[in-house]
């Protein structure tokens, strides 16, 4: 954080909404900073008190924007025992249940078994609480609403990267894999999506609304 961005002492769960804002609109030194201070020595700076898990599930959000993979793996250890809870924060704000936010976890981290599970689980608690569709505007749908392609949750990720410009390299280092890795993912993108290169893929993402942030 710099001196520019503002502090919030003692109320460390508005400070998760402002490293949300920040990733999301592109300050990602700011954003990484923060984040590596909240989560520090098991998340100290918070009282565990009914904003807990839900602060949890919003630097998730920003682990997530950012995508950092070495964070996401502690939220996503630190939240995955609250897989059913309903998320409020404040008076109050739904969150939605841990469960959707542990899915984009895992498949950042790359576990595309435990994202479909808590996807699962997710989809199920949404229905039997009556909720629309969950997530931010413009996000991606989930897995099984994408158009027969079946993208895994890394590929989704893998292309809204590359639709935003990203190259290999780029993307290798904010997933935390291999640029192999990586070739392997887009070769499988294009495969699955039908297009023969980075523009047709970049088009059909833009199509699709995958992407990291906005053009």
């Amino acid at each position: 954080m710099n001196r520019l961005v503002p502090q919030f002492p003692g109320l460390p769960t508005l400070h998760c909404d402002l490293l949300l804002v920040l990733a999301e609109t592109g300050r990602r030194r700011a954003a990484l900073n923060g984040l590596r201070r909240l989560v520090a020595n098991d998340f100290g700076a918070f009282r565990r008190d009914s904003l807990f898990l839900a602060s949890l599930a919003i630097l998730g959000s920003t682990a997530v924007a950012l995508g950092d993979v070495a964070h996401a793996r502690i939220i996503l250890t630190a939240l995955a025992p609250y897989a059913t809870r309903n998320l409020i924060q404040g008076a109050p704000v739904a969150w939605g249940s841990a469960a959707w936010h542990l899915q984009r976890l895992a498949a950042l981290v790359g576990d595309d078994h435990a994202a479909a599970a808590y996807r699962a689980v997710a989809n199920r608690l949404h229905g039997e609480w009556m909720a629309g569709r969950w997530g931010p505007p413009g996000a991606a749908e989930p897995t099984e609403t994408l158009p027969a392609h079946r993208l895994s949750q890394r590929e989704q990720l893998v292309l809204g990267l590359l639709a935003d410009g990203r190259t290999n390299k780029d993307i290798a280092a904010a997933l935390g894999i291999s640029v192999h890795t990586v070739e392997r993912h887009v070769a499988n993108v294009f495969g699955k999506l039908g297009t023969h290169n980075r523009a047709e893929a970049t088009a059909w993402a833009l199509r699709h609304e995958i992407g990291q942030s906005p053009t």
